[in-house]
């Protein structure tokens, strides 16, 4: 398989987090990771044990009529389900740790799964108890083959955010029930997330959130409200507001979600707000507090701090690679990287050296190339 840009595993990576709350955007969230892993399919899905049967089931590249027949009959038998329920979760699996060619041959399951084009699969356990378990799944045909080594690492890094947004996924799915476990999942998110009510009054802030107000450069929080310093994105904000509070009261329009450029004073680059209806009006318990907005709010700098702990794990960095790729960089020459850090040359030519390895590159010029097209421009 070719070498994934990075760029593709980050576009991955926030859409993976928008259909945590999005539940309509994970087919085409699977779509991307069938094309990331250069697959046949993907699948999401939550089996409930026992008997087996599905809690939650999103797909790409299967076609709606395969899934009565997978859930009722396939399920039950097939010696890949039975392998992933009993594993915890965080495991990456592949179908050569368990099953031979020749099983696979012998086997009903299989037979179905090579006829749909999905003989083989690499997939990450989301979840596992005794009552369900939940699996993201690429499948991969018989032309295709078994999934390599590579594949595999992708979907080592990938597994942590599938996690987490399928974890908020079905809170979000038991909203009423389950407010202050939907709220503890928010705080898992890389951006600043907000629930507000109809009166713009604040229902709730995650840590994100409440760090980036604590700063007060573009918006703060007075009187448990958000007070956004530019005139024309607050007015804006409160705008967007009304109008869905108008289409939750029964209006013969949906608000379409609204993205709100936030200048600030700092002169980094704009914050961006997007505020989307809850859906949890009907559902929660106290109708005083019903948030009816979640305001979601993106930090462009934020987001490439979060980039590059990303490449680090995508390149299998240290901490001490990660901090001197970063310095190189922003410009910063070896020797006054080792005099800043307090380090001898030798030690910072070991990190220089290993961080060339794994970017491979053979030179100065090629490791500032390679690491100014990895990260991407703000503002």
């Amino acid at each position: 398989m070719a070498a994934v840009a990075r760029d593709d595993v980050l576009k991955l990576v926030e859409g993976i987090y928008r259909a945590a709350t999005q539940p309509e955007q994970w087919g085409s969230v699977l779509g991307q990771t069938t094309q990331l892993f250069g697959g046949s399919g993907a699948v999401l899905e939550v089996i409930k044990l026992p008997p087996p049967g599905h809690a939650l089931f999103h797909s790409h590249g299967v076609p709606v009529d395969q899934f009565d027949e997978y859930s009722a009959h396939i399920v039950p038998i097939a010696p890949r389900v039975h392998y992933i329920a009993r594993q915890p979760a965080g495991r990456v699996l592949y179908d050569y740790q368990f099953i031979t060619e020749q099983e696979m041959s012998r086997d009903e399951s299989y037979e179905f799964f090579s006829r749909h084009e999905g003989r083989y699969f690499v997939c990450g356990v989301l979840q596992s108890d005794k009552q369900h378990f939940g699996v993201v799944t690429v499948l991969r045909s018989t032309k295709q083959g078994h999934a390599d080594r590579e594949q595999v690492e992708l979907m080592e890094l990938l597994l942590p955010h599938f996690r987490g947004a399928l974890d908020l996924t079905m809170r979000w799915q038991d909203a009423g029930a389950h407010n202050r476990a939907i709220e503890e999942a928010l705080n898992c998110l890389l951006d600043g997330v907000f629930l507000l009510r109809r009166d713009g009054s604040i229902a709730y802030a995650n840590a994100t959130a409440q760090e980036m107000a604590r700063v007060c450069d573009g918006f703060s929080i007075r009187e448990n409200a958000i007070q956004i310093d530019a005139t024309a994105s607050r007015s804006a904000l409160q705008k967007g507001l009304d109008q869905l509070v108008r289409s939750t009261d029964g209006a013969s329009f949906a608000a379409p979600p609204l993205d709100i450029p936030v200048p600030r004073a700092s002169g980094q680059p704009p914050l961006v707000f997007t505020l989307k209806p809850t859906h949890l009006e009907e559902t929660h318990p106290n109708a005083k507090d019903r948030p009816v907005a979640i305001l979601f709010v993106h930090d462009p700098v934020r987001a490439t701090r979060h980039d590059w702990r990303l490449i680090g794990e995508y390149f299998g960095l240290t901490a001490a690679e990660l901090g001197l790729a970063e310095s190189i960089h922003e410009g910063l020459s070896l020797p006054v990287y080792a005099k800043k850090h307090k380090l001898s040359m030798n030690t910072v030519y070991t990190h220089y050296r290993r961080l060339k390895d794994k970017l491979k590159c053979d030179g100065q010029i090629a490791l500032i190339k390679r690491l100014t097209d990895l990260m991407p421009r703000i503002g």
